[in-house]
């Protein structure tokens, strides 16, 4: 078994909680089990907080209880969790072993354990509109989270996008490729990376709000797609867990690091499922108590050809479908810093033809086909930034393992003769501001 170099300071740090009963809202019982590696610690920790004061327990509790839910834990992720390193969501969905039993209460347990638990979201009156004012927009997403921008596609637009989504769809059902979700009966559709999938969708990326909101909002110049798909939400469809994109990018909610424009393709309401909202939770020490309801959110309701603009701090989910016909369509494009890692791997995914006769110049750095500061995404040495990188095919070759003696003097003799830093990789280095 290995060495537990934390548990001491876990119940340390515990025992201080539970002194001042931070857990007894849980009013349940759980169960924790410490594992690393293959090893599992065969002694679970009890957390019992039935009644007050909460019990910290080596063993199950002597009544029989049933634990309301069950962890499996690295000791470090509840350090990380106590310093306010991790994410409550994440800890508990992204967990080596699967949580089992009640998740948002799992969740509000992880919380709880962090400086600062965050607190149920409300919402307001004073909401944002539909509007053509940009700079309303503006306002609306520094201080709401989201903002919607009204008129954004042309009635023509809309038609043409959404008659290309629907198509597609079907298409891909009958292909037998489609993907389904929202619930037991999986009535809504999925698109992904709909780059390959369309000159409409490609058309779409050239629109001049995204480069109106994205840099300004994300502090950057050649952001990344990191996911381009279509969402069809049909009657029947559940809501959806409830997220916020950037819980799984890793960079936290002290800034925003995405932001997505979903383009309605129909008129969206509370009845077709119209992505539901906590209207400010963006900036706010806030948490929905269940991710698996809709509970306190509102329903984003808007005309067709809106562009629903929202950062990746927000709290949202596609919402419940109860329409008895129809379907609700729309295109969202998740916009991202360039440092952050896409979805969607243009290197895997997208089509030769694509890539040869449809994407320009823009949608090769959308898809991050471009370098970044200091040649991030680039290869063999690349330190330039905004060079658009061609993918590896048939006659590709790389530096593989390369063996010749090593000589002291002739090392020497190469740096004092200049000679040796003449070929393209060293240019390139060079070029690119790294080697003053």
């Amino acid at each position: 078994a290995p060495n537990w170099p934390l548990r001491s300071r876990l119940y340390a740090a515990v025992e201080l909680d539970f002194q001042s009963d931070t857990f007894q809202e849980l009013k349940v019982l759980a169960k924790v089990t410490f594992a690393e590696g293959d090893f599992t610690d065969p002694d679970p920790v009890y957390i019992d907080a039935r009644s007050s004061p909460v019990k910290l327990l080596d063993s199950a509790p002597t009544d029989g209880a049933e634990p309301a839910f069950e962890l499996t834990w690295r000791p470090e992720r509840f350090e990380d969790l106590a310093e306010g390193r991790d994410d409550p969501q994440t800890a508990v969905f992204m967990s080596a072993v699967p949580t089992k039993g009640d998740y948002p209460l799992a969740i509000r347990f992880a919380d709880l354990i962090t400086p600062n638990p965050t607190d149920a979201p409300t919402t307001k009156d004073e909401l944002p509109k539909p509007t053509e004012d940009i700079e309303q927009v503006k306002r609306d997403l520094r201080k709401w989270g989201y903002g919607l921008m009204k008129n954004a596609l042309t009635p023509e637009q809309v038609a043409i996008l959404k008659k290309g989504a629907q198509e597609q769809a079907a298409g891909e059902r009958n292909a037998g490729v489609a993907t389904f979700d929202g619930g037991p009966k999986k009535p809504n559709q999925r698109i992904w990376n709909i780059f390959n999938k369309g000159e409409e969708f490609l058309d779409l990326l050239n629109h001049p709000l995204i480069d109106e909101v994205v840099p300004w909002y994300l502090g950057c110049n050649n952001p990344l797609l990191w996911s381009y798909n279509i969402n069809i939400a049909r009657p029947g469809g559940m809501p959806q867990v409830l997220h916020w994109d950037q819980g799984i990018m890793g960079h936290g909610r002290t800034k925003p690091c995405a932001l997505n424009i979903s383009w309605l393709l129909c008129d969206f309401t509370e009845k077709n499922g119209g992505t539901r909202i906590f209207p400010g939770s963006h900036n706010k020490n806030v948490r929905p108590r269940n991710v698996f309801t809709s509970e306190g959110t509102i329903a984003c309701e808007a005309p067709a050809g809106t562009a629903m603009i929202f950062e990746g701090r927000i709290w949202h989910g596609t919402g419940r479908n109860t329409e008895t016909s129809g379907e609700r369509p729309c295109v969202l494009s998740l916009f991202t810093h360039p440092a952050v890692r896409p979805k969607e791997n243009a290197l895997l995914s997208l089509s030769w033809e694509a890539e040869d006769e449809l994407l320009s110049e823009r949608h090769k750095s959308l898809a991050a086909l471009r370098t970044g500061q200091a040649g991030v995404g680039g290869a063999l040495g690349e330190a330039r930034e905004g060079v658009i990188v061609k993918r590896p095919r048939d006659d590709f070759t790389t530096v593989g393992k390369l063996r010749a003696p090593h000589d002291d003097a002739e090392v020497a003799k190469m740096i004092e003769t200049g000679s040796h830093a003449n070929n393209a990789q060293s240019a390139v280095r060079e070029a690119g501001g790294l080697d003053k």
